[in-house]
């Protein structure tokens, strides 16, 4: 989760100067004009990278806006936009911000459609990737096949990964909705013993091996022991001592 935010805090990074900018872009525009007649594309696409990143920032931060007022229709409309249009970065964050309005007001296939997008974009780094495809299967825990689930987490599951610890805790309760206590066991067991795994995910896969039936003895070892007797060593003339 911390390369999420690292990566997201670089995009912002880049519009560290946003209220400098606000202020003089009429400057800027001006000069800009300038660049592109004196010196070619160069210059000129920097300028309008920087101008398009601008404005992308101020549409981020009102479409939020109005997601914070109670206008999640109007913010919706205006995370779509932004979404087809934005800069590099903020199509990424708009269509993590629309998913999860879309899903607050009950259009979950809506949102899925795009988590499911950001998971299979060529455009989207794989820690994005991983988080989308993570939020996809927890929205359809109660809808689809376990077996499909729990495939499209196997990837985030392997040692290593940022979601690790997350993947298999789904993959647990998928398990779990099959009846399969022993696969849920493994599971949760991979979790508590994972000093990388979040404490909180630590915790509750800790209650839910507390919580899991004892597990099945084998009927065939179970068999292979001699039963015992109260009245001593059975002889081999049939008698006890």
């Amino acid at each position: 989760m911390a390369d999420i935010f690292k990566e997201v805090e670089e995009e912002l990074k880049k519009d560290k100067a946003l209220e400098w900018w606000k202020k003089y872009s009429p400057y800027v525009y001006g000069a800009a004009a300038v660049i592109v007649l004196g010196t070619g594309g160069w210059q000129g696409w920097q300028v309008y990278d920087r101008n398009s990143r601008t404005e992308s920032s101020e549409q981020m931060a009102a479409a939020v806006e109005l997601a914070r007022s109670g206008d999640s229709e109007g913010a919706i409309a205006a995370l779509s936009e932004l979404r087809d249009s934005g800069a590099s970065g903020y199509r990424l964050l708009a269509g993590f911000e629309n998913a999860r309005l879309l899903a607050e007001r009950g259009d979950t296939a809506g949102a899925i459609a795009i988590w499911d997008g950001i998971a299979e974009s060529s455009a989207a780094s794989p820690a994005f990737k991983g988080l989308a495809e993570i939020l996809s299967v927890l929205h359809q825990m109660e809808t689809a096949d376990p077996e499909v689930l729990s495939s499209r987490l196997a990837g985030l599951a392997g040692p290593g990964q940022p979601y690790r610890a997350s993947a298999l805790e789904l993959q647990a309760v998928l398990a779990m909705k099959k009846n399969d206590h022993e696969t849920a066991r493994t599971l949760y067991t991979q979790v508590t013993d994972d000093p990388e795994a979040p404490l909180g995910v630590r915790r509750r896969a800790a209650v839910m091996l507390d919580a899991l039936p004892a597990p099945v003895s084998d009927p065939a070892a179970e068999s292979a022991v001699p039963a015992a007797t109260d009245s001593g060593t059975t002889t081999e003339g049939g008698t006890t001592e």
